[in-house]
């Protein structure tokens, strides 16, 4: 799934781009500033560190490393964040700066893996599948498909007006959820993210024509923060957070994670 950055950001923030090389001797491959437009300001309160894994089917790290960053920025674009700052550093670090605020449900949403299955849920479990949980044990998870197959997210409320979200799917999806919906009317499937089940409706129409909704027991943020992760796509591999710093002279650099 492309990362883009929601339209109605576009007018509302900069771009620059830089490669530089730290006084460490590692090579700063990009950096990207999503800022507020005001001249001369630095709105950088947290560094983060992350290091990110070799994928494991054997995709060159250089290439591993950029399409990971693209991901992270992506996702952090689509929380609405003012102002991001994200740098790829060879051979295998990211470095974020965040702006004052939640870092750490920010740092979630860079970190989370963004795997997203809609997986049949089998009558025999009907009553065991529970939003916020992992599946049921038992239950094999063969998805009708996956993050792939999501083109658009974006906020929308439920019938009782709570918070939920609302998905485009691609039309091979599209398709292949009809086809179950229309052989399996009044059974559930889980929509699951990230091994948790985020919501497990029942298939109360025999088509649904590309459109889905997840609803559950979440706040606006939350649902938000999937909406980001689920805009971004899922990470190529993994990544593991070394460090969390203040600013060094309202920059990040690697001098921020000195000892």
């Amino acid at each position: 799934m492309a990362a883009r950055a929601p339209r109605h950001l576009v007018g509302a923030i900069s771009l620059s781009v830089a490669a530089v090389m730290l006084l460490s001797g590692c090579q700063i491959v990009s950096r990207v500033v999503m800022a507020d437009p005001s001249p001369g300001t630095s709105s950088v309160a947290t560094c983060v560190l992350l290091r990110v894994a070799p994928a494991e089917d054997g995709t060159d790290i250089a290439d591993t490393l950029a399409a990971t960053g693209s991901v992270i920025q992506a996702r952090l674009v689509a929380t609405e964040l003012m102002y991001i700052e994200t740098s790829t550093i060879s051979p295998d670090r990211v470095m974020l700066g965040l702006p004052s605020g939640d870092d750490a449900r920010w740092r979630g949403v860079a970190e989370a893996p963004g795997q997203v299955t809609f997986v049949p849920v089998p009558n025999a479990f009907f009553q065991s599948v529970t939003d916020g949980q992992p599946l049921p044990a038992g239950l094999v998870e063969e998805p009708i498909f996956d993050e792939t197959g999501i083109a658009a997210a974006s906020i929308s409320a439920d019938e009782l007006g709570r918070p939920a979200v609302a998905l485009e799917l691609t039309p091979e999806a599209a398709d292949a959820f009809d086809a179950y919906a229309a052989a399996h009317f009044g059974e559930r499937f889980a929509i699951v993210r990230d091994g948790i089940v985020m919501s497990a409706p029942t298939i109360n129409a025999p088509e649904f024509n590309g459109q889905a909704q997840i609803s559950g027991l979440f706040s606006e943020a939350e649902a938000q923060d999937l909406v980001a992760i689920m805009t971004g796509g899922r990470l190529p591999t993994s990544v593991t957070e070394l460090g969390v710093a203040s600013p060094v002279d309202g920059e990040c650099s690697l001098a921020a994670f000195a000892p």
